[in-house]
């Protein structure tokens, strides 16, 4: 089968850059607070902020829908992924472990449980090209095998063009790309920090934020105007590679999958109809998305939250999730009962989430 997609060789960049890329590095969390607990029977708690049981109960469950996860592997043996990790290619391999990857496809598969998990492992020691060329042969790989969505939760404070190339390819074929904002962030709001692919226009960049009532964010999460949207990013409880149980992690890494898997799940039931076809689908999913978005922060846009939290909870349910208890922090102007309202794009938002400037390559 010919393709119009030719892959520039950037193998010998990718080695000099080897040590730039990374999952969007996690902090383990060793002590979870006590509203995170769950029963055999109940979703962690950020995966209930998001709405899955709802979300789930209402058919969105993810049936036909393929999810690329491009990261450290997946322990597809966990008992609770329920046999959905059924693909994939490791182009790197050796004894880094599987926890990272693992870890997010966890909470795509709890968001969109009856979705295809396909495991795209592009770190390791080992293995005959470099961890850029891997990312960027992943992406190309994942589209060719039929997946729907690619989940990045990975980061590089460098732009690399063969990765660039590859997700603007798919992008235009119909493939959906959300990506982890990344950890470089110090807080400030002001000050930007910028990481790829989560900056690449094509990418849906996700912030990370915490499990308290007005969602303050994680303060290592990376504010800049690709920020497009928020997720839970703080102690997020999800399946443990090598065991059967859960493990809890912080960082935009964890953020990226809760929306990744609400996009799976949202793509699927009530309107497969709609994503059927592959042309636009990254703008009917982002016209979707702003049904169900909750604007945090600052009104409107925000350089650390995008257009705001992802969640299919209405806003009582939200409010009911913590009893309607406030924080000492000043918590977002209420919105009506019904979903939220969508904040409108500024298209100086557009025009700066991808500079209009040649892309640099940096030894």
């Amino acid at each position: 089968m010919s393709l119009d997609y030719k892959r520039p060789d950037y193998y010998t960049t990718a080695i000099r850059q080897e040590a730039s890329f990374q999952t969007a590095f996690c902090v383990q969390s060793e002590n979870d607070d006590a509203d995170d607990e769950c029963g055999d029977n109940e979703q962690p708690l950020g995966i209930r902020l998001h709405g899955g049981p709802q979300l789930n109960a209402q058919g969105y469950t993810g049936r036909g829908i393929k999810v690329a996860v491009i990261d450290n592997g997946i322990d597809g043996s966990h008992p609770l992924f329920h046999g959905k990790v059924t693909g994939g290619f490791k182009y790197r391999y050796g004894n880094r472990g599987e926890d990272h990857g693992t870890h997010v496809a966890g909470a795509i598969h709890m968001m969109a449980p009856e979705a295809e998990l396909r495991d795209y492992r592009v770190f390791g020691p080992e293995g005959e090209l470099g961890t850029v060329q891997s990312i960027a042969n992943a992406i190309m790989d994942a589209y060719l095998d039929g997946c729907d969505l690619i989940n990045l939760s990975i980061g590089s404070k460098r732009a690399d063009a063969a990765i660039m190339n590859a997700i603007q390819y798919v992008q235009r074929k119909g493939v959906v790309l959300v990506a982890a904002a990344s950890n470089f962030g110090d807080g400030d709001v002001l000050t930007n920090e910028r990481a790829y692919p989560a900056c690449f226009e094509e990418t849906i960049s996700i912030a990370a934020v915490k499990k308290e009532h007005d969602l303050p964010v994680v303060k290592s999460s990376n504010s800049n105007p690709s920020v497009d949207y928020a997720g839970i990013g703080d102690r997020v409880r999800s399946f443990q590679a090598g065991s059967h149980g859960y493990t809890n992690l912080t960082g935009t890494s964890m953020a990226c999958p809760h929306i990744c898997g609400l996009i799976a799940a949202l793509m699927s039931g009530p309107n497969a109809s709609k994503f059927r076809r592959k042309e636009g689908r990254d703008a009917k999913v982002r016209e979707l998305l702003k049904q169900y978005t909750l604007d945090i922060a600052c009104e409107g846009f925000d350089n650390a939250t995008g257009l705001g939290f992802v969640t299919f909870l209405s806003r009582s349910e939200f409010n009911n999730m913590f009893g309607n208890k406030r924080s000492s922090r000043t918590s977002p102007s209420p919105l009506p009962p019904h979903r939220f309202r969508a904040p409108a794009v500024s298209s100086q938002h557009k025009d700066e989430k991808h500079p209009r400037k040649p892309l640099k390559m940096w030894a």
